[in-house]
């Protein structure tokens, strides 16, 4: 086995329980499903694969074990995270052309810690992932954007 170690770079997340919906406080931290959906998202795009059970299935054997951590930066002993809700307000077309408002509370997490990533595969060809760890560009939400 191999094991892959980054650091992911975000201003602001906002991560949710799989059973919640947008109005719900976020995670501390993403989930590893949020980290194993982003590295197959990525894994298929960098290869040129298309999204088919076998790819994913194939893919899901690959992966050992994935997750997170908050680190302190700079050796400190001490990780600062705060909640924050802001709210997200839309406008859309019914199907009668009558536009209407939507208004939504999402919370997001600011953390000073560094949040590092794990991924363990087992291949042997551990070069097959590192282009797509490189590659990711949100996790858990369209709104998280980072870089890896």
């Amino acid at each position: 086995m191999n094991v892959i170690v980054f650091e992911v770079k975000v201003l602001f997340y906002s991560y949710k329980p799989p059973i919640a919906y947008q109005v719900k406080t976020s995670n501390i931290m993403p989930q590893p499903s949020s980290l194993i959906g982003a590295l197959y998202r990525s894994y298929v795009e960098c290869h040129g694969l298309d999204y088919s059970k076998e790819t994913y299935n194939w893919f899901l054997n690959q992966i050992a074990f994935a997750g997170f951590a908050i680190i302190p930066r700079d050796g400190g002993n001490t990780v600062t995270i705060k909640d924050f809700p802001v709210l997200i307000k839309h406008w859309r077309i019914e199907r009668d052309e009558e536009l209407k408002s939507d208004a939504m509370l999402r919370h997001y997490v600011v953390s000073d810690g560094r949040i590092v990533g794990v991924v363990g595969v087992e291949t042997e060809d551990v070069k097959t992932f590192i282009d797509p760890v490189s590659a990711i560009e949100y996790l858990g939400n369209s709104e998280t954007l980072v870089s890896v």
